[in-house]
């Protein structure tokens, strides 16, 4: 069978569970229970299963069944397709699985936003204390926790339609340990975008291709190709308003020795009318790229590329650190790129006075550890927090880290 088959069936599951959590350090509670999703009139019952430092979620029956392990201790994600026999490995810091993994993704929300205290309830007869986070005065999410479990018993999203999630019919007690292990005879397969990127037909139009400085503006029509040199501490910023009177289409990414960075089709946007816009970032620095490359392949735009400051980026390899300090009432935005083709892992933590700041305010271990395994591979965190000082420490590989307020 295809694999683009498996892949949907991962989709129905990371849908019904996008937002949908927060965890904290293990509580060594096990605990089993019905995992109920509430999205408009839709609703949704899954499995969960809640081990030392893994949880296991099921959802679906007979060809459609799919579920997902996430080992909190490897920082890994794994979902399984048993009527493939099938599995895929996604780190759990991966934009996908951070993005959809019920308990990572409330995680990163409760590092970024403002916690409020708010007031105390029972779910499934279990008290618990809630709590609002907000950000920028926008309520984000409430969740209902526990002392007993390092799970969340209810959540609420208040954005994206008002979804929910609320445990019930919940059992204590030990669960098998090969619930949260990869079962015999599956297949492991790579996801989309997963090997080196390839270069687009049209990359012979490159060489030719006039250079431009920011600040730049410019008309661009279909088959036309700019091209910006990457600078030390710049970033490039790219608006485009179509002015075709059908529809128009850009693609804008970052190169390296001729080739793209990373997998290109998901570096195109299509304009479907006169008038409409898109913008793109890039916070590339010179060993990461050595040009961003502007093209439209349908209609015309009008472009406008801008310079921003990124601050410096260190390169900083396993066993080293790197410090610096934080700003009291500003977001701590932290970035960090794998420099090898094989695996790179590090640590991001928060101190105050010297001291690191507990999983309570900047999440657990599982979300402060970024593990990536292609090289150029990035990800970024963004902390709201009491923190005077960052400290990022890589234990495997070679990492390239970017701090800036």
């Amino acid at each position: 069978m295809s694999k683009q088959l498996f892949l949907a069936g991962i989709t129905l599951i990371f849908a019904g569970l996008a937002l949908y959590g927060c965890g904290k350090e293990p509580s060594g509670n096990h605990f089993s229970a019905d995992m109920i999703l509430l999205e408009g009139q839709d609703t949704v019952t899954n499995k969960l299963y809640v081990g030392d430092a893994a949880y296991r979620m099921e959802q679906g029956e007979g060809d459609r069944a799919v579920f997902v392990i996430a080992d909190e201790k490897s920082g890994s994600t794994f979902v399984f397709r048993p009527s493939m026999k099938q599995y895929m490995q996604i780190s759990s810091q991966d934009p996908v699985s951070l993005m959809n993994d019920p308990f990572q993704s409330c995680a990163y929300v409760s590092s970024m936003a403002e916690e409020l205290f708010d007031g105390t309830d029972t779910v499934a007869g279990y008290a618990c204390d809630k709590y609002l986070y907000q950000k920028d005065g926008k309520d984000l999410m409430t969740k209902w926790v526990s002392e007993k479990f390092a799970q969340p018993l209810k959540i609420v999203v208040h954005v994206d339609q008002g979804k929910s999630m609320e445990l019930a019919d919940i059992t204590e007690g030990p669960l098998d340990a090969a619930l949260f292990e990869i079962p015999d005879g599956y297949e492991k397969i790579t996801r989309p975008g997963e090997g080196p990127p390839e270069a687009p037909d049209w990359s012979d139009q490159i060489t030719s291709a006039p250079v431009i400085k920011p600040p730049y503006r410019g008309e661009l029509s279909a088959g036309e190709v700019l091209r910006v040199e990457v600078e030390e501490e710049k970033g490039v910023k790219i608006s485009g308003e179509s002015i075709a009177d059908s529809a128009s289409s850009i693609t804008g990414a970052a190169f390296r020795d001729g080739r793209p960075t990373k997998d290109i089709s998901f570096a195109t946007f299509n304009l479907s009318q006169k008038g409409q816009s898109t913008a793109l970032s890039f916070e590339e620095s010179p060993r990461e790229a050595d040009e961003i490359i502007i093209r439209v392949n349908q209609g015309s735009l009008e472009l406008q590329v801008e310079h921003f400051e990124t601050g410096p980026s260190e390169a900083v390899a396993a066993g080293e650190e790197f410090r610096a300090p934080v700003e009291s009432g500003k977001y701590a935005n932290v970035r960090v790129v794998n420099m090898i083709s094989g695996e790179s892992l590090c640590k991001i933590s928060l101190l105050k006075d010297g001291a690191e700041l507990g999983p309570d305010v900047v999440g657990p271990d599982s979300v402060r550890t970024v593990t990536l395994n292609k090289q150029f591979e990035v990800t970024k965190r963004s902390y709201s927090t009491k923190a005077d000082e960052v400290l990022v420490t890589v234990e495997k590989g070679e990492m390239l880290v970017n701090f800036r307020q």
